[in-house]
């Protein structure tokens, strides 16, 4: 029998804590203080409770990463007020606090792996360049009046908009909503990201705030949110950076009647938080680990071949 999610989740932590003891063992290797390694192991074991366990597992999975790309790295390191970064970084160009963000998405998933049904797909001869979130009917019988609303709705739709199509009960059964510009000249079906994942890009701006709050000042900080899965890719762009929205005051490109851009809604736009200049994000889980990671940089003047080697971005 293949093992269970829980089995997986303790063959993870096992594999931690083995690593984090090889690195205690090297007296050679000083690119982490033995105490920092070992309060890490410490709340591993549990001593702080099953929640600060699971961060702690996150944060081990970024400590030997970020030790096995030749940084040296200091574990819970004071900044100000009495608040802390969860990693001070350091190589042998650059220095950096890291802080951590582990992010359980409470988003069901449960029916993403179903692929869009080939009559669901008649929507993409719809000749507008747009990525499309949608949720179809579950019943067949619906499936035709769904793409036939739908498709009325998608030719005169904009960035941004959504459609909530309803059964024969009047009840929300499904819909579209338009999520980005799409280079090319029909629709483009993805399945999720539709008004219900609201609640979730709040949840990742409050992360965002926090990880703000705990800046070390005259330092490098990058704040990493660590959670969900491949999929959440679109989704930690559109909070870091804004949503997706037509722009009257822009030029539109070269054979494209509508200019677009972001809205005001993201953690960067404008001067906010102007000494965040990096975000990193992973997939993260209980069971499998750490995922690839994806930075973002503020400005193309902020870009940092160090830092992305660093955290293997």
């Amino acid at each position: 029998m293949p093992p269970t999610p829980g089995e997986k989740r303790h063959d993870l932590l096992q594999r931690l804590h083995s690593d984090l003891l090889v690195r205690l063992a090297d007296r050679s290797d000083g690119a982490m203080p033995p105490r920092h390694i070992r309060r890490l192991l410490a709340l591993l074991e549990g001593v702080e409770g099953e929640e600060r366990r699971r961060s702690a597992a996150c944060e081990a999975a970024i400590a030997l990463k970020l030790l096995s790309r030749g940084c040296s790295v200091s574990f819970e390191v004071p900044t100000h007020d009495g608040r802390t970064a969860d990693f001070d970084v350091r190589t042998p160009d650059a220095r950096f606090f890291l802080h951590v963000k582990r992010w359980t998405p409470s988003i069901d998933r449960s029916w993403v792996t179903l692929r869009v049904p080939l009559a669901v797909r008649a929507l993409e001869l719809i000749r507008r360049p747009y990525l499309v979130g949608a949720r179809w009917p579950g019943s067949r019988s619906l499936v035709a009046r769904f793409v036939e609303e739908g498709s009325r709705f998608l030719e005169q739709a904009s960035v941004g908009d959504e459609w909530v199509f309803r059964d024969d009960g009047a009840l929300p059964s499904g819909g579209l909503r338009i999520l980005a510009p799409w280079p090319g000249e029909r629709v483009v079906l993805t399945v999720g990201l539709d008004a219900a994942i609201d609640a979730e890009i709040a949840r990742l701006h409050r992360f965002l705030r926090k990880g703000y709050g705990q800046f070390g000042k005259g330092q490098n900080n990058v704040i990493w949110l660590c959670g969900g899965t491949v999929e959440d890719e679109r989704l930690v762009d559109t909070v870091v950076l804004g949503s997706h929205i037509e722009r009257w005051d822009l030029f539109p490109p070269r054979g494209h009647r509508v200019a677009h851009g972001r809205s005001d809604d993201g953690f960067w736009s404008g001067e906010r938080y102007s000494l965040s200049r990096a975000v990193a994000w992973c997939p993260w889980s209980d069971a499998r680990g750490l995922g690839a990671t994806r930075l973002w940089f503020r400005t193309r003047s902020d870009a940092d071949t160090t830092l992305r080697t660093a955290l293997g971005a």
